[in-house]
């Protein structure tokens, strides 16, 4: 089995080996060689106390539940519906009118100037 190690130069003129699957596990030699010489045993030893499976856990919806789709189309029938709409329009209408407006009226005074 091959490990991809993490090798650090240290401030001795040594090597520092990590294996990146074992954070935990440091070892430190004098060159690379023994650095890689060093990690072999611990990983070795590892690897009979220990072994590498894969495990399937389950996950709840990925999508949360809108908690509004359960009103959705109850007032579908409702006759005063259209009007009910039209009211919301023209009060936000009514509101963003004055400060469009005043901004467009600044806009173009400033173009005048």
């Amino acid at each position: 089995m091959q490990f991809d190690i993490l090798l650090t130069r240290e401030p001795n003129n040594g090597s520092r080996a990590r294996p990146v699957l074992m954070p935990e596990l440091i070892v430190s030699g004098d060159s690379e060689e023994e650095a890689f010489s060093r990690v072999r045993t611990p990983i070795a030893n590892a690897q009979v106390e220990s072994r590498i499976v894969r495990i399937d856990v389950p996950v709840a919806d990925e999508a949360p539940k809108n908690s509004w789709l359960r009103f959705a189309g109850e007032w579908g029938d409702e006759a005063e519906w259209e009007e009910f709409l039209s009211s919301i329009e023209a009060f936000r209408n009514s509101i963003d009118e004055p400060a469009f407006s005043r901004n467009w009226v600044t806009v173009v005074q400033n173009k005048q100037n």
